[in-house]
């Protein structure tokens, strides 16, 4: 299975593929080893040269980590969140509207919150399903739940409004 994503490290964006052992990094192809040493403790083999990797935080969308003594931050950027980022539906909408809108089709799996439930920046609101993968999505602001508009097991449209946040 190849897997294609985009690491950011800090404004620089580096296109990645991987499949199996191979790796192609800003698309120079490599062979990639990577071992576990122990908890959050790796040895990668890349182009024939030894990293030791400790993951010190990790994230569904970044990690934190220590290569060979040298600390980064990396963000993963997926295509949905770059589809996301291009039509700007989820960052735009919300944050002018107090709405947390379905950035896609899909079918409600889990309802997190209730109406005047305090929320904080992040925090899981709604689980959608969609295309056999589930997505949380997570509040873009602090606050308080005004009014829940789906529930468990509704098919929800591009747009529609899930979550109304209070004024």
């Amino acid at each position: 299975m190849t897997k294609n994503f985009l690491i950011e490290i800090g404004d620089e964006r580096i296109p990645v593929t991987q499949s199996q052992n191979k790796l192609s990094i800003s698309g120079r192809e490599a062979d990639a080893s990577l071992v576990e040493l122990g908890p959050k403790l790796y040895s990668l083999l890349l182009r024939n040269s030894s990293h030791v990797i400790h993951i010190a935080n990790q994230t569904d969308t970044s990690i934190t980590l220590t290569v060979n003594g040298q600390s980064f931050v990396a963000n993963f950027v997926s295509e949905r969140s770059k589809l996301i980022t291009r039509y700007g539906q989820q960052k735009t909408v919300q944050k002018t509207t107090n709405e947390l809108r379905a950035p896609m089709l899909g079918l409600v799996t889990q309802v997190l919150v209730n109406p005047g439930d305090s929320v904080v920046l992040g925090q899981g609101l709604i689980v959608l399903e969609a295309m056999k993968m589930e997505n949380e999505l997570r509040s873009p602001i602090e606050g308080r739940i005004g009014q829940v508009y789906v529930e468990e097991g509704e098919s929800v449209t591009v747009n529609a409004i899930l979550v109304e946040f209070e004024s």
